[in-house]
């Protein structure tokens, strides 16, 4: 089934920069109105803690903004500053959209040692990489004839004294006293610290307007699932984060410890990353296995036992591809097969999609067999992989057979970009890509979540596309109060 998506009315449809627009910017606002709207939305959305930007873009691209804000969930100022202006470009054009930078007029000026304040990540780098003067990326938008500083990492704005709107980053370096003495006092604003110091020993630097070239969307959030599949993104942590050892090199131990939050909230921060997890179990004992095949050859029709070569002394292999929108961080791989003889052949190859294949498992045991084998270090960090079974029997075809498996793919998320349900009323929608594969095969939707009124659940057969229905939730006893984690999980299924 291509692409099965949920979204609600009361939530942001953040599948791509367009649906983000759409969901958060509404008529009649204005171009202050916007700007904030989408300021909102992301810092909401996404914080800021150190990422491994020294690694190579080949591997994971952390300028793309449909991946850090649906997958990562953070990262630091330049990315930030992409990623907030391809937003607003949707908005503004790109004209109107530029990268800015802040350097210290000599190392030292902006006082980290007094005063960390609000850049705190840039100030934890190691003291080796810290002998030229610090610096700070951020974005400005114009509107109204004049540029406007709004920066998502720092979490700042300022007005000026004229009543004519937002400050630009060389309105803040020419009078410091708009960040120290703010025209409006704004609720929320910096929550690492006192900017003060910064604008006061500061200098600017335009690195020019944001395109695509600067950060591609490239990334796609749609997912086809297979009959057999069970697809569960959760509200919480259920399994591991994916370390780049970069990271261990370029911050400090006590940054990360913890795990990616950000860490300057305190130790209570409830922002951490999820996890979801895709099922597969496929039907061997018919030809609905290959919704999930890529390849293979060699092979029986499906019987009642499950796969096995068509012919003894003949090699059979069968390859089914999984692929997510999210970066695996674990796999586990439970398996069903006969080899009834020493001289019956019985492998398992995995593979990141595009690499090299691995020998997983050779079964060195003969009768009926029952593995459980672990991929996360073939699949972590990937968001492809293939898993292949090579068969051979020497006498006769069923005395080399796959009965059965089960392959748990853990992923990565970003919770916060979830379409959760809040408090009150919910409108509910489900899509799918084909509303006619609705017709022979089925879509189960489930969401499960906690309320003041206990736990619930609700299960929907979906039967045709799109499909509407509402949902009310009670109030909700979390702290903070938007924090999401009241919400357990969704659930899709396919049979």
């Amino acid at each position: 089934m291509r692409n099965p998506r949920v979204t609600t009315h009361r939530t942001v449809d953040t599948s791509s920069l367009d649906s983000i627009v759409a969901g958060v910017v509404r008529a009649g606002m204005t171009d202050e109105g916007k700007a904030l709207a989408l300021y909102r939305f992301f810092t909401h959305t996404v914080y800021h803690y150190g990422w491994p930007y020294m690694r190579p873009e080949r591997e994971e691209n952390w300028q793309d903004p449909i991946k850090v804000i649906n997958v990562h969930g953070y990262s630091l100022c330049g990315s930030q500053a992409r990623i907030f202006g391809r937003l607003l470009s949707r908005v503004f054009g790109d004209d109107n959209v530029r990268l800015i930078g802040f350097t210290e007029v000599e190392p030292g000026a902006w006082q980290w040692q007094q005063r960390p304040g609000a850049f705190l990540d840039s100030a934890r780098l190691r003291a080796s990489e810290r002998r030229a003067p610090m610096g700070h990326t951020s974005f400005e938008v114009r509107y109204g004839g004049r540029w406007r500083l709004i920066d998502p990492h720092v979490q700042f704005y300022t007005y000026l004294r004229d009543g004519s709107g937002l400050a630009s980053a060389e309105d803040c370096i020419a009078d410091p006293s708009l960040v120290t003495r703010p025209a409006r006092r704004i609720k929320g604003l910096m929550p690492c610290g006192d900017l003060g110091r910064v604008f006061h020993a500061s200098r600017f630097i335009n690195w020019g307007s944001l395109t695509r070239e600067t950060a591609p969307d490239n990334h796609v959030m749609d997912i086809i699932l297979r009959r057999g599949d069970t697809y569960t993104r959760y509200w919480d942590r259920r399994g591991p984060f994916v370390w780049f050892s970069e990271m261990d090199r370029r911050w400090e131990p006590d940054y990360l410890a913890p795990g990616p939050r950000h860490i300057c909230e305190g130790e209570g921060c409830w922002r951490h990353y999820g996890n979801g997890d895709l099922v597969y179990q496929p039907r061997l004992t018919d030809y609905t296995y290959r919704d999930g095949v890529i390849a293979e050859t060699g092979l029986a029709s499906p019987g009642p036992a499950g796969l096995r070569p068509d012919r003894a002394r003949r090699a059979a292999s069968v390859t089914f591809a999984t692929r997510l929108p999210y970066m695996a961080c674990a796999a586990k791989l439970t398996f069903a097969a006969t080899r009834a003889t020493g001289s019956d052949y019985l492998c398992v190859w995995v593979r990141p999609a595009g690499g090299l294949w691995r020998q997983l498992w050779q079964e060195p045991d003969c009768g009926r067999l029952r593995r459980q084998l672990d991929l996360s270090p073939w699949v972590s960090g990937k968001y492809a992989c293939d898993l292949r079974f090579d068969l051979m029997a020497a006498r006769h075809p069923e005395q080399a057979v796959l009965h059965s498996f089960t392959l748990e793919t853990t992923f990565l998320l970003n919770y916060l970009a979830l379409p959760r349900l809040l408090p009150g009323r919910n409108r509910v929608q489900v899509m799918v890509a084909d509303p006619g594969e609705l017709r022979d095969r089925r879509l189960e939707v489930t969401y499960s979540w906690a309320d003041r009124e206990g736990e619930h659940q609700d299960c929907r057969l979906i039967s045709a596309a799109p499909c509407t229905y509402h949902l009310t939730v009670a109030s909700v006893a979390t702290t903070p109060a938007d924090n999401p984690k009241y919400m357990r999980f969704l659930r899709l299924r396919v049979w």
